[in-house]
């Protein structure tokens, strides 16, 4: 009898087609690409997820077939990322009672959740995200109450979260974003104590954030953005107290910010832009001291900001601004604060005069770097002067005669347009071929001395350039300067890869309408002076309006058109381009490699942990990013929150990347 169940698991695994190329009529089915089969010849694993170069190996196509019912046997299910997988999972699968893995992710299977997941009372990890699945979330999804975790997300679910869920006890993870949810957030997810991941954005939720989420406290990471929540942040919010990322940004919440929120220490990321919020930002929320990023903008928050700010230190982002803010700026912010700050739409809020004048909130200078030769030798690069929102601190310098009568060339604030143009034209000899310095797709390159002897590198465009709209109001204020590249430690590099992922999720999921800049290179990364990384050369960028179709034209640099953001990023790590290392892993030949190898041998190996750690993961996060299935990279503002955490899911691969010294 055991032989037959043998046989029969062989003869279902040759009848799905999947293993062909093993010439599997003559072959031990136990043999074949990614089975594993106990001791009595039963089929409990099988692991088809996608490895770089498996595409090369097995092709995996069709729908899962109900002969799926033949392998009782089976614990460990996994077809993720076969993209060519269709059909609807079979009700059948309810057979595999033994299963305590399921992984069905980003494939394009369609049709419902089928109600016989009921039966599978082992399961410990499901995952069937990002498929094309429909109608809702079924009540037998709370009968796996051994499940950790739970991915549901990108599948287009509707109708709401079934209240069954409170029978989830054990889930630590449970991401349910961008379906079409509705209604309200159960009570019952109160229940989920041991939840420390949870995400609900991009649905349409209504109705306001439970009470009973006061018994989620070992929640690391919270989003509930993109919805249409509505009532207030209620105090409960500040027993979250290892709360690391709250996002509730694109919603309707009302009433002022809660005083708890102080309470929230582990914070390194709050995001509550755009909402309807009112009241005063409370000052307890300068005791959140290792705050990264604090986006309140697009309220109708009032008074004035609060002194307490200053305390924090490790804050790299503060966006106020679309608020009815009043009072001065405080001396601070202007004076020692390094981070990005947005106060503009604030029309009751008052410049601090002195520092204004002086050199306060200047226009960040950029130094334009192409990474690549930054890391051979010290060479002269093409610094960027990005007119925008980055204010930099600045060495009071007292006011010159012509800096008094015409503004300072680098100042918004009292910069005279008029006065600068000429200036540049005068410096250029009215833009004279002898200035030109190289030629861009979109207009040429000058370089001009000016008379207070800053040397400047400035973007004309082409005449079909600028009579289209939106080059001449986006990009009309682009300019560049001249200095000299220093050697990069790989501090600096993992900090020149989260500048440029910040900046990306900026511009793709925080500016309305969206910036698409089509054109990421090592060569159109800013270095400031304390080399600080900035996206640069908005030459061919574009405004993506949601309603029209998506443009196909291939444009931007050979090499690093999309997926820029990892190529980029990999060639910061390995000091060069990373086209030979892709090509490599892409192979159906290619051999393990180990990382240490690759990385850039003209620095030595880390050897701090936590150095190893960034390094490791920059390039884990990288590999993700230039994935051939686009529908497989994560967002850029996926990736800039996850350099952002703590990555303890590395520890183990660490080791092999330190110094031995």
């Amino acid at each position: 009898m055991d032989e037959c169940m043998v046989v029969a698991e062989a003869d279902a695994l040759r009848n799905f087609g999947w293993w062909m190329w093993s010439d599997p009529t003559t072959s031990n089915h136990c043999n074949w690409w990614r089975i594993t089969c106990n001791e009595a010849r039963h089929v409990i694993g099988i692991r088809l997820e996608e490895h770089v170069g498996d595409q090369f190996r097995i092709g995996i196509n069709g729908p899962i077939y109900d002969q799926i019912d033949t392998l009782t046997k089976l614990t460990h299910f996994d077809l993720s990322k076969k993209y060519e997988l269709t059909g609807s999972i079979p009700q059948k699968i309810g057979s595999l009672t033994k299963l305590t893995y399921l992984d069905l992710s980003h494939s394009q299977l369609s049709g419902c959740i089928p109600d016989q997941i009921s039966s599978l009372i082992k399961l410990t990890y499901l995952d069937l995200s990002n498929n094309l699945l429909s109608s809702g979330i079924p009540d037998q999804i709370g009968s796996p109450t051994k499940l950790t975790y739970l991915d549901i997300s990108a599948d287009g679910l509707t109708d709401s979260i079934p209240y069954q869920i409170s029978s989830l006890t054990k889930v630590t993870y449970f991401d349910n974003f961008k379906n079409q949810l509705s209604s309200g957030i159960p009570d019952q997810i109160g229940s989920l104590t041991k939840l420390t991941h949870l995400d609900l954005c991009y649905n349409q939720l209504t109705g306001s954030i439970p009470h009973q989420i006061d018994g989620l406290t070992k929640l690391t990471y919270l989003d509930i953005s993109n919805n249409q929540l509505t009532s207030s942040i209620l105090h409960q919010i500040g027993t979250l107290r290892e709360l690391c990322y709250l996002y509730l940004s694109l919603n309707h919440l009302i009433d002022s910010i809660s005083s708890s929120i102080g309470f929230l220490i582990e914070l390194t990321s709050l995001n509550l832009r755009r909402n309807r919020m009112n009241g005063s930002i409370p000052p307890e929320i300068g005791y959140v001291k290792d705050l990264i990023y604090l986006k309140l903008d697009s309220n109708s928050i009032s008074g004035e900001i609060p002194s307490q700010l200053k305390n924090l230190k490790r804050l790299e982002k503060l966006d106020l601004s679309n608020n009815s803010l009043s009072g001065k700026v405080p001396p601070f912010i202007i004076h020692y604060c390094k981070c990005s700050i947005y106060l503009s739409n604030n029309d009751h809020l008052k410049s601090y005069t002195p520092s204004l004048r002086n050199g306060g909130h200047k226009i960040s200078l950029g130094v334009k770097v192409s990474l690549y030769f930054t890391l051979v030798f010290v060479n002269f690069i093409i610094l960027g002067l990005v007119f925008g929102c980055l204010w930099k601190k600045r060495k009071v310098q007292p006011e010159s005669t012509a800096t008094k009568k015409n503004g300072d060339f680098f100042s918004i604030w009292d910069f005279d347009g008029k006065f600068g143009f000429e200036n540049i034209v005068s410096a250029t000899k009215n833009f004279d071929i002898r200035y030109c310095i190289g030629v861009g797709g979109c207009g040429n390159f000058y370089r001009a001395r000016l008379r207070c002897g800053k040397v400047v590198a400035v973007k004309i465009f082409h005449g079909s350039e600028i009579e289209e709209p939106t080059h001449l109001r986006s990009f009309k204020n682009e300019g560049k300067l001249v200095s000299y590249a220093v050697g990069l430690d790989w501090i600096k590099r993992v900090n020149i890869v989260k500048n440029n992922a910040h900046a990306l999720s900026y511009m793709h999921h925080d500016c309305t309408p969206p910036i698409i800049h089509w054109d990421i290179s090592s060569n159109n990364i800013l270095l400031n002076s304390e080399l600080e990384g900035f996206v640069s050369d908005f030459g061919i960028a574009r405004l993506l309006n949601p309603d029209s179709s998506n443009r196909t034209l291939v444009t931007g640099t050979y090499g690093f058109i999309a997926p820029g953001f990892g190529v980029v990023a990999l060639e910061t790590m390995i000091g060069k381009h990373p086209g030979e290392l892709i090509t490599s892993l892409s192979s159906p030949l290619c051999q393990d490699i180990m990382l240490r190898d690759e990385l850039d041998s003209r620095l030595s190996l880390a050897e701090d942990l936590q150095v190893a750690k960034d390094v490791v993961f920059v390039v884990f996060l990288a590999l993700k990013c230039i994935n051939s299935n686009p529908k497989s990279r994560p967002t850029m503002q996926q990736v800039s929150y996850k350099l952002c955490g703590n990555y303890h899911f590395l520890n183990h691969l660490i080791m092999p990347f330190l110094s031995t010294n």
